[in-house]
């Protein structure tokens, strides 16, 4: 079979691969012709439970019979239910929670907060970073298109902390930038996932926190794609033992069994803010928060970082065994987020991947070098993951 990439009729897309998904079941995806094809994607950083996971199906079910819709001006038990679960959870003092409806509007509302809150304008992120394609968390990252105009104004970004020297150079570039006091905040994701599954150097993200802290500049993290369970901890930021002032959630947070974002702040965050717009006509809705809710408990009942820290690093270590082979150029990952640079005469290997039943995803880095990501569900077990490897050698020796 060979699968290539065809423009759709209606939808507004640049193309799709020519594969119709029709079910699923844990980490295998299975296409119209009854194919099975493992999911090392994962929806990109959303799959936690996998496909078909039926008690979380059951809740949205038995949510979507009540056929209820909550005005965000009324009260409802469930919002604070679930507003309370994740501040219970999240790292350092987050107490208030703002309903968002996806990943990008979380970063929108922290840009909200840090202008809001600090009464400055300016926000600083880093340079190839991906943090959302709605227009402000478009600027604060990588995603305004050469057909989009300028993006936000008040957005500077300092260098990619490829290495331990670019590091170094980011941190003198912050230094510099906050110190003229119209910083309002700082942004980025903990562990980096779109900019190429890259690590920063262990004091990298203490170092920023403590500049940010030193000048008033609120210091936020994005971890709608690397929260959850997806590094090996249940939020990333604990890798590097951070206090984020804010923290923006989604992709992993309904595990693919909704639509939902949030944007975590502390109390004084909030207080300082108190009156921004928060109106969401449809963030949180009842079917919404109960597929979250269901997602979430089944995470920390199965703990489920655990397992993608032990998978992760079997996985991790069969990959630079390729790595040593010369079979890749380069593998590196926390967990279940790995990343690897195929050879350069390799420019198809997603679709030599899925032609043999694997799927996987793949991007560029900042610098344009193309990579391959692995982002499976959380639930994946050594032999899915030896037989979705073992597909991924056959691709990329054939």
């Amino acid at each position: 079979m060979t699968t290539h990439r065809v423009p759709q009729p209606h939808v507004a897309c640049s193309w799709a691969l020519d594969t119709e998904i029709v079910a699923g079941k844990g980490c295998i995806l299975i296409d119209r012709e009854g194919r099975e094809i493992i999911d090392f994607a994962g929806g990109w950083c959303v799959g936690t439970h996998g496909w078909g996971e039926q008690r979380i199906a059951e809740a949205v079910c038995a949510e979507a019979r009540r056929g209820l819709y909550v005005p965000p001006t009324f009260q409802w038990a469930g919002w604070e239910e679930l507003a309370a679960l994740l501040c219970s959870i999240a790292p350092g003092g987050l107490s208030k929670v703002y309903r968002c409806c996806s990943g990008s509007e979380a970063v929108e509302f922290a840009i909200k907060c840090a202008r809001a809150a600090t009464g400055r304008d300016v926000i600083v992120s880093v340079d190839g970073v991906y943090h959302g394609h709605t227009y402000g968390a478009a600027s604060v990252g990588n995603a305004i298109g050469r057909h989009m105009g300028s993006g936000l104004p008040h957005c500077e970004k300092i260098t990619f902390p490829h290495t331990i020297m670019d590091a170094d150079r980011a941190l003198s570039e912050l230094a510099a930038l906050v110190k003229k006091g119209d910083v309002a905040g700082f942004i980025s994701e903990p562990v980096f996932s779109n900019a190429g599954v890259r690590i920063p150097p262990p004091d990298f993200y203490p170092r920023v926190q403590e500049l940010c802290r030193a000048h008033g500049a609120l210091f936020m993290m994005d971890e709608v794609a690397v929260g959850f369970g997806r590094c090996g901890t249940l939020f990333a930021s604990e890798l590097w033992g951070l206090s984020p002032d804010v923290l923006c959630l989604g992709k992993a947070l309904t595990g693919g069994y909704g639509t939902l974002g949030a944007t975590l702040v502390t109390q004084d965050v909030f207080d300082r803010c108190d009156g921004i717009p928060d109106y969401v006509t449809f963030g949180w809705t009842p079917i919404n928060v109960a597929a979250t809710l269901a997602n979430l408990r089944l995470l920390l009942e199965r703990r489920l970082t655990g397992n993608a820290r032990t998978i992760g690093a079997h996985m991790l270590r069969t990959l630079q065994g390729m790595r040593d082979e010369g079979l890749v150029r380069d593998v590196r990952g926390m967990g279940l987020l790995l990343g690897l640079t195929p050879p350069s005469h390799i420019n198809d290997l997603q679709q030599r991947c899925l032609d043999l039943g694997l799927f996987v995803e793949g991007w560029a880095e900042p610098d344009g070098t193309p990579y391959t990501l692995i982002s499976p569900p959380l639930i994946l077990d050594e032999e899915t993951a030896d037989r979705g490897l073992a597909i991924l050698r056959s691709a990329l020796t054939a």
